[in-house]
C-alpha cells in the first residue's frame, strides 16, 4: 500500500490498539478493497472517535485523531 492511496483519509476506531497489537480502524468507503485496517497511534483514543491515515509502517496504518 502506498501513501498516496491512503494519506489524508478518515476512519471510525472499531477497535483500540493496546501496547502488544494494533487496533482496527473502518472506512466507509474500502481502502485498496479492504474497508477494516491495522493501525497504530500515539494519540489515546476510543471506539467510535475519528481518526485520520498520517503514514504507512509495515502494513500498519499510522493515524491521528481527527
Amino acid at each position: 500500500v502506498s501513501l498516496q492511496d491512503v494519506d489524508g483519509e478518515i476512519g471510525l476506531v472499531i477497535a483500540k490498539p493496546s501496547e502488544t497489537k494494533p487496533g482496527k480502524v473502518r472506512f466507509s468507503t474500502p481502502l485498496k478493497g479492504h474497508d477494516e485496517w491495522a493501525f497504530k497511534t500515539d494519540d489515546a483514543v476510543n471506539i467510535g472517535d475519528q481518526i485520520q491515515v498520517i503514514n504507512i509502517s509495515e502494513n500498519i496504518l499510522v493515524m491521528k485523531k481527527h
